[in-house]
């Protein structure tokens, strides 16, 4: 019998797949999303609220998280407020349909990535992730 001395080989186990979080409360869009970022050789979740994103964050690390601003209950400028309250790191981008006013300022004094526009150009957001795969 051999014996275990609890290493790992991190090496064999191939390269780390990055990992995203999806937060938007239309279904349509996530899976979307999720299907951008999985054909695009990323391990991605969702959240179809912010305390559900909020859960998530806390119970491990993403690599990139995508959020609309505007859903019911708790919207993404302030689930945004309450992530940044203990992770500062993680880049954020906001996927939205609103161009302008005060929402998006809000959302840009939390520090976000980039602020992209729905309907979503797929091949500018292809062109982000492959940003963040460099980095």
């Amino acid at each position: 019998m051999g014996s275990f001395r609890g290493e790992v080989d991190v090496a064999a186990l191939g390269p780390r797949r990055l990992t995203a979080l999806v937060v938007d409360d239309n279904a349509p869009f996530r899976e979307f999303l999720l299907g951008l970022l999985r054909d695009s050789g990323w391990s991605a979740e969702a959240a179809a609220s912010g305390p559900e994103a909020l859960t998530y964050l806390r119970e491990r690390r993403y690599d990139l998280i995508t959020m609309d601003l505007t859903m019911p209950g708790m919207s993404g400028v302030e689930t945004m407020a309450r992530l940044r309250e203990f992770d500062e790191e993680t880049p954020v981008v906001v996927i939205t349909g609103y161009i302008g006013g005060r929402l998006i300022d809000e959302a840009r004094a939390l520090g976000p990535m980039a602020i992209l526009r729905k309907p979503l150009d797929s091949e500018e957001f292809i062109a982000l992730l492959n940003r963040l795969e460099g980095s």
